[in-house]
């Protein structure tokens, strides 16, 4: 059976995010068959920016409580330090070891176990920590729990007021603490870190591509989404700010708008959108208009979740449009990338609904993940472009060679042509030599020498013998001539050449000749074969028939299943025994030259009943039995 690589490489990354994460689920599932998890849901908290744990002003909050989108007021600017209290029952936690763990901190915190401090997450408190997404787990010592309830109050710190508070606090068991733990921290700081590394290179390699291809605008937009949302991933995978917490926050924050405006280029682009150039100018009109409109509240003292709420129409209008452009060209590729930017809108508005407080949800950010799948969906797209690529190239390849191998055949065909037109002008040149030759030689001299026989007043056999001789040299150098297959104008050159002796010899020709179809194979020596065999039918009746009139009939003829065409030559005279041995040696030898055609000769005679002779020539060649069928 065979397996689509895209799906095995889907689930193999599948399984290398979620299997570390459903381990740690099932294993503190598990533990918690015999040791207890306590999910902390109500805490104490007052803001107070004194070193010791307040003694008043304690109001109760749900965990978690964040807001990242609070307004500056004079209460809130004043704001550095969060205390939060929470009190935990010791019959509740077990008899094992015990441990804090939450999703999310400030900056800086310290844990204070019944009054005494037990852990702070800093060595130096002038340095500022940047991921406060990263989660952090506080081991209990059992020697510091009493009996019955227990405090724990956890110090909060930050420098900007709007990041003070606290995530999903869990106390118990501490290995089961310890595997939620593990799980959060592989979702929140591990795999956004490799996620982040893996699209560094992706984006190194389309940007060689770009440079490759520069017409490629979606290779150019791609390059950019990768390097924002690049840094846009830096703060849910590193601790501390690569150019200070403030300056990384506000070009972390910012990002999102530079985010949102690249990767609907991107997808404005990569979807062919209609005005393509119109709607990308209007979204980058648009997302500058809201980053200008956040720092300006920022400068003010104002909220931000306004810009952030704006985004949101944004993204159901391009979406539409998006969805529109997939309808008017359904392709594969076209619903993979929807999907995915589908799943990036859905995890952006995740992230900022955990952040404006509004809900829990997974209580990590999605948008690295986001990232990941939108490169995939486009690792794909171009993945099969490439095999189409190559497809076409492959039948383009198989194509050309037929084309080469036609290309070849036709010019061994043209050159075979060509050697064939060379030697039939050069037999052509031949013959008209040959012809000149027996005109001007041997013709000449046999028409002298029936000149001086009459002359002289030679014997009337002499001079009968030099006529037939003139005629049968005429006849040759006729059949020199190129019949191209055409027995019915052989016929008639036979006729031209015979018929006056005959006349004056008192004998009439009776000509019979239809149309009869060519005989491709027929050359000048076939012709010559043919030629002869008529003549010596002719002579034959002349010398021993005693007939006033010779019949002559042509046309198309079966034989043997096989098209031809058959000649015959009749007379009503004395006829012959063909059985008698004298009449054995002619009719072999025009036998033996229809046998080198391939056709067949008969005749038909009987004393007193005439003569018929018929020559039967087939249509198509034969393959020659041997080298010597001629005579």
């Amino acid at each position: 059976m065979s397996t689509n690589p895209w799906l095995a490489r889907f689930a193999f990354l599948t399984c290398l995010f979620v299997t570390p994460a459903f381990a740690g689920t099932v294993n503190a599932n598990e533990l918690r068959e015999t040791a207890r998890v306590i999910s902390i849901t109500q805490a104490e908290f007052v803001f107070s920016n004194q070193s010791q744990i307040p003694t008043s002003g304690w109001k109760q909050h749900p965990l978690p409580m964040t807001d990242f989108f609070v307004a500056r007021t004079p209460e809130t600017t004043s704001r550095r330090i969060l205390w939060v209290k929470i009190l935990v029952d010791s019959s509740e936690l077990g008899t094992g070891a015990i441990a804090l763990t939450t999703d999310y901190a400030s900056e800086r915190f310290q844990v204070y176990f019944n009054g005494r401090p037990i852990y702070r997450n800093y060595t130096d408190a002038s340095r500022r920590n940047f991921a406060s997404e990263s989660p952090w787990i506080v081991p209990i010592s059992r020697d510091d729990l009493r009996r019955g309830p227990n405090e724990i109050v956890l110090r909060l710190e930050s420098e900007t007021f709007w990041s003070l508070g606290l995530g999903n606090t869990k106390i118990g068991d501490d290995r089961s603490i310890r595997a939620i733990f593990d799980r959060n921290y592989l979702l929140q700081i591990k795999a956004p870190e490799f996620i982040n590394a893996i699209l560094a290179a992706f984006t190194l390699g389309i940007f060689c591509f770009w440079l490759a291809r520069p017409d490629e605008e979606s290779l150019g937009w791609l390059t950019m989404l990768g390097l924002v949302w690049f840094v846009r991933n830096i703060q849910y995978s590193t601790l501390y700010a690569p150019f200070g917490p403030d300056f990384s926050w506000e070009v972390s924050n910012n990002s999102l708008f530079v985010l949102i405006v690249v990767f609907y280029g991107f997808s404005a682009t990569f979807f062919d959108v209609p005005r393509r150039k119109q709607l990308i100018v209007a979204i980058v009109a648009f997302g500058s208009f809201l980053m200008i409109l956040r720092l300006y509240l920022v400068a003010i003292g104002e909220s931000v979740i306004v810009p952030h709420l704006a985004t949101i129409p944004l993204v159901i209008v391009l979406t539409g449009i998006f969805v529109q452009a997939c309808l008017r060209t359904p392709t594969t590729d076209y619903f993979v990338m929807l999907g995915a930017t589908t799943i990036a809108v859905s995890a952006f508005l995740h992230d900022f609904g955990v952040l404006a407080g509004m809900w829990q949800g997974t209580r990590f950010a999605l948008q690295p993940y986001a990232s990941m799948i939108v490169f995939a969906a486009f690792g794909i797209a171009m993945g099969r472009r490439v095999l189409t690529a190559l497809d076409t190239v492959e039948n383009l390849n198989v194509i050309l060679e037929q084309r080469v191998a036609t290309a070849d055949r036709e010019l061994r065909a043209s050159e075979t042509v060509r050697r064939d037109l060379q030697v039939s002008q050069a037999v052509s040149l031949e013959r008209e030599r040959l012809m000149m030759e027996i005109h001007d030689g041997i013709g000449s001299n046999l028409i002298t020498a029936l000149s001086l026989a009459e002359h002289r007043k030679a014997s009337p056999e002499t001079i009968a013998t030099l006529r037939r001789s003139i005629t049968d040299l005429k006849i040759a150098v006729d059949s020199l001539e190129p019949v191209e297959g055409d027995v019915v104008s052989l016929l008639a050159n036979l006729r031209h050449r015979l018929e006056p002796d005959l006349n004056k010899a008192g004998l009439s020709f009776d000509w019979h000749v239809s149309d009869a179809p060519r005989l491709p194979w027929l050359d000048a020596v076939g012709a010559l074969h043919v030629l002869r065999i008529l003549q010596e039918a002719i002579s034959n009746i002349l010398a021993h028939s005693g007939a006033r009139k010779i019949v002559v009939e042509c046309g198309s003829a079966e034989r043997d299943r096989r098209d031809g065409i058959s000649i015959t030559i009749r007379d009503a005279g004395r006829g012959f025994d063909p059985g008698s041995p004298t009449a054995g040696k002619g009719m072999a030898n025009m036998a033996a030259r229809a046998k080198s055609l391939h056709g067949a000769l008969t005749c038909d005679s009987g004393v007193g009943k005439g003569t018929t002779v018929s020559l039967w020539l087939p249509l198509l060649p034969i393959q020659h039995q041997s080298g010597n069928d001629r005579p």
